[in-house]
């Protein structure tokens, strides 16, 4: 079986690995570029909680935040 990765380059070799540990051929070709914003900050004041919905994003508000 072969299958197409289309995450970002940082999340696509892990998966590429673990699907090579099961026998599937895996190829990446990542469809966008994920990219920080330099000097980003997040005010979390007064904030009970926060809903990150990818690793990129939570890469990003870690980054962001003390």
């Amino acid at each position: 079986m072969r299958v197409l990765i289309a995450r970002s380059d940082a999340d696509a070799a892990p998966m590429a690995e673990a699907l090579a540990a099961r026998g599937i051929d895996a190829m990446s070709q990542p469809l966008l570029d994920i990219l920080p914003i330099a000097d980003a900050a997040v005010p979390l004041d007064g904030v009970q909680a926060v809903l990150v919905t990818s690793r990129n994003g939570a890469r990003a508000l870690a980054a962001a935040t003390a």
